[in-house]
Parts: C-alpha cells; structure tokens; sequence
C-alpha cells in the first residue's frame, strides 16, 4: 500500500490559485483592473445629443381588463394630444385593444 501511495505524484495547482495563497497579487489585480476601467471610462467619447436614425417609435401602454373603448378614451387619446404637441412629430397613430393601447410615433427627418 505505501508503495501505490509513492507512485502517485501530486498534480500541480492551477494557476489561478496563485492569487488565494499570495494576498498581494490579488489586490494588485483589482487596482489594476478598477484603474483599467477608470481609464476606458474616462476616454470614451460621449454624445450629448446622439443621432437618432429610427424614425418610428412604438408605444405600448397597458391598462388590464378595460375595454378597447375604455382603453381609447382614457389612454390613447390622452397619449396621442400629448403628442401632437410636440414639434418634432411628423404623424400619430393608434390603436386601441382589450387591456393595451399601441401608439405608433413617426419623427420628422
């Protein structure tokens, strides 16, 4: 029995276990990675008005178990004069169904 337990040979760690037994080489890693993502946010260029090259939109707004006249009156119709407000809306449609009103929003090129 002691001879088939010394022909066995240990298998080697894997190499990420490096990081458990030495403590400092996993806080270096965080450090590094947090300033990597420090530095990827700060460098990435932003729009603050980002063009907007969808011109539909849809809108689907629930209401369960009212009627699709109930539904019209109390939220589409509301949703759609809100709207027609805006200038930047070419045209509004809408549909109403049992328990949800679809408004479909086309933008102005």
């Amino acid at each position: 029995m002691n001879q088939l337990a010394e022909d066995i040979e240990p298998r080697p760690a894997p190499w990420y276990t490096v990081f458990f037994r030495r403590g400092h080489l996993l806080a270096l890693s965080i450090l590094i990675l947090l300033a990597a993502g420090l530095s990827a946010l700060t460098s990435l260029p932003r729009l603050e008005d980002p063009r907007i090259d969808t011109r539909n939109v849809i809108v689907l707004t629930p209401y369960p178990g009212a009627s699709p006249s109930r539904v019209e009156a109390l939220v589409s119709d509301v949703i759609e004069d809100e709207l027609r407000q805006l200038y930047e809306i070419k045209e509004v449609k809408s549909t109403s169904r049992t328990g949800i009103s679809l408004v479909n929003i086309e933008l102005q090129a």
